[in-house]
């Protein structure tokens, strides 16, 4: 009996040619995720798996011995991307199909039953839908892409990483045709939505010549807080990094005004002091603020506590290993990992 795919994946881990191995993966599911939707077939789709996965993943298939083993792979690993690929004739959600079992028809169409073709072998573990959302979205149409942002099929960490990928892919505006339905009406937004703000203003910015202009200004006037703080915040790290200083201020004081409470706040005021090149000032906001979270509740050894400790003792040294020179958006990424730690 072949080996389970569990363990050959494991395995793989311990190559050292495992970062080729899992791009050849994401490549193949890219590649599924257009047969997919392009078709939405499934038994057409099991014959693809059968002629294509073998060649475009062959470290994987390689390790599987004879040829029935390599047919239950292809098999096996079809009915896990099937099963967790969203279709838009079924209201962009999968259509999972039940495992055979026993007499069944083998799925590989061997026409021998299950229990005595690709059921001999181990099944590859599922995949979760999240994982192809992310090759979906780019075989979507953009009139595809405005139905899945108004019906609101994507919960909004899928959603975040789906419109992340766009952006990455260099489409901006398909992005925003995925993001747009959702803040066109402000009055269903949580803070569960904050993170769609980063990738909503990288479309702006791409599509608007490098900053976020007219689009949010209007999206500015509708938001509540606490959104409203956060795409304050988010745009004044945008103009710190396009070095329009009086603007990024007057965009960290509405952010003020708008969240006060929020606990990255006096991290990224320290950053933008250093990034401007005011270590003195910085320094003295460290302090002010570090003395007001003490007076809150000890910081004890918090990431965010510990950069504004850093910076209130030595600003110059802090400024060294954090501002780094041609980095192309120094503000925003500091941002990022400072609201992971928030």
């Amino acid at each position: 009996m072949a080996r389970s795919f569990n363990s050959t994946v494991l395995q793989m881990w311990r190559k050292p040619r495992e970062v080729s191995i899992l791009a050849d993966l994401s490549r193949l599911m890219a590649a599924a995720a257009h047969e997919i939707i392009e078709h939405q077939e499934s038994s057409r789709f099991f014959s693809w798996m059968q002629l294509e996965a073998p060649t475009r993943f062959p470290e994987f298939f390689d390790q599987a011995g004879d040829g029935q083993a390599r047919r239950a792979m292809a098999t096996s690993l079809g009915l896990a991307l099937w099963n967790a690929t969203p279709l838009p004739d079924h209201g962009y959600r999968p259509a999972p199909l039940a495992p055979a079992e026993g007499q069944d028809p083998c799925p590989c169409q061997s026409a021998e039953p299950y229990v005595a073709c690709c059921g001999r072998f181990a099944a590859f573990p599922g995949l979760e839908t999240e994982q192809m959302w992310l090759y979906v979205v780019e075989e979507l149409s953009d009139e595809q892409l405005w139905q899945v942002g108004r019906a609101g099929v994507l919960p909004p960490v899928e959603l975040e990483g789906a419109s992340r990928r766009l952006l990455d892919g260099g489409s901006p505006r398909r992005a925003l045709r995925l993001l747009a339905p959702l803040f066109s009406d402000p009055s269903k937004l949580t803070a569960e939505h904050e993170p769609l703000l980063g990738p909503l203003l990288q479309a702006f910015a791409a599509i608007e010549s490098g900053m976020p202009g007219t689009a949010l200004k209007r999206l500015s006037s509708t938001l509540r807080p606490p959104l409203s703080g956060a795409l304050e915040l988010r745009h004044a790290t945008f103009l710190a990094d396009a070095e329009q200083w009086e603007e990024a201020w007057s965009c960290f004081a509405r952010a003020q005004r708008e969240d006060p409470r929020r606990q990255a706040l006096p991290a990224v005021e320290a950053f933008l002091l250093l990034t401007e090149g005011h270590p003195s000032r910085a320094a003295l906001r460290a302090r002010f603020w570090l003395a007001q979270r003490r007076r809150a509740e000890p910081t004890h050894g918090s990431a965010i506590g510990v950069f504004l400790q850093q910076v209130s003792a030595d600003p110059q040294a802090t400024r060294a290993a954090y501002v780094h020179t041609g980095a192309p958006r120094p503000c925003q990424d500091f941002l990022a990992a400072m609201l992971r730690l928030d």
